[in-house]
């Protein structure tokens, strides 16, 4: 049998970080930097299939979503509510256009979060979310990773919805949305929390940009289904890494999860 001798490093040790990297491996260095250590890790709860699937109910809570990541988009149980996380703080923006900062007992059914160190900043003016998408698709290197963006700004325009509370039965996330509120702001000053996923995760992920809006002053937010920027700073952090934790639910267990498309 050969074993494998691995080096960690004192700080990881130390923080007891289970994403630390090993410094050595059968006693050969390895570089301190390299094409498979990709240290961003978005950590997603559930599927986007399991949530089309009507399962709906809260897997895992706020309080330990948070020492995953400080910055992504989720649901809550049943659908009642849009998740925002960003700066280390989860939001909860309600179907009565209110908005409150998450309690730790809080469950999600669905979440994806990181910890968000950008790597690229871009001074931006007048885009649609049509030619935003456009923007950011010529400024990465490959639309198959996953990528964190930040655009932070004044928005002449922001369209969100948010989706009420729902009671079991749970619909499917189609017959949901067709009970969506709508919510529309001009002249906002807030920050999209976007997530970008690959088209091959389609039944993972929402594939493409999945935007979540939250206003400075915390009081408006939720899913945005359109926006035009005015004039903002948009930051780019590419992601290498994919945890998916899966529900011990009953429902998720029994659900008829789709399979990819062939």
């Amino acid at each position: 049998m050969r074993i494998c001798n691995l080096v960690l490093s004192a700080a990881c040790l130390a923080a007891s970080v289970p994403s630390c990297y090993p410094q050595a491996v059968n006693g050969v260095e390895l570089p301190s930097n390299g094409p498979y250590r990709a240290d961003a890790n978005l950590f997603q709860v559930s599927t986007l299939g399991a949530l089309e699937a009507a399962v709906l109910e809260g897997a895992y809570p706020i309080g330990l979503l948070k020492h995953e990541g400080n910055f992504g988009v989720g649901h809550y149980v049943g659908l009642g509510g849009e998740l925002i996380a960003l700066d280390g703080h989860f939001y909860h923006a309600y179907s009565d256009g209110t908005v409150d900062e998450a309690q730790d007992k809080e469950l999600v059914p669905f979440a994806a979060v990181l910890n968000f160190t950008p790597e690229q900043s871009l001074k931006m003016r007048g885009m649609t979310m049509a030619q935003l998408d456009t923007f950011i698709a010529n400024k990465i290197p490959s639309d198959n990773y996953f990528y964190a963006i930040k655009i932070h700004g004044l928005f002449s325009y922001v369209k969100t919805r948010i989706i009420p509370q729902q009671v079991q039965p749970y619909p499917t996330l189609d017959e949901a949305i067709t009970r969506e509120v709508i919510f529309i702001r001009q002249n906002e000053e807030g920050t999209a929390v976007v997530i970008r996923s690959p088209q091959y995760v389609a039944n993972l992920n929402i594939a493409g940009d999945h935007y979540h809006f939250i206003s400075d002053d915390h009081q408006y937010g939720g899913h945005a289904l359109d926006l035009t920027v005015q004039n903002a700073t948009l930051e780019i952090q590419q992601i290498r890494r994919n945890t998916l934790w899966l529900p011990a639910t009953t429902a998720f267990q029994k659900a008829p999860l789709p399979a990819p498309a062939k």
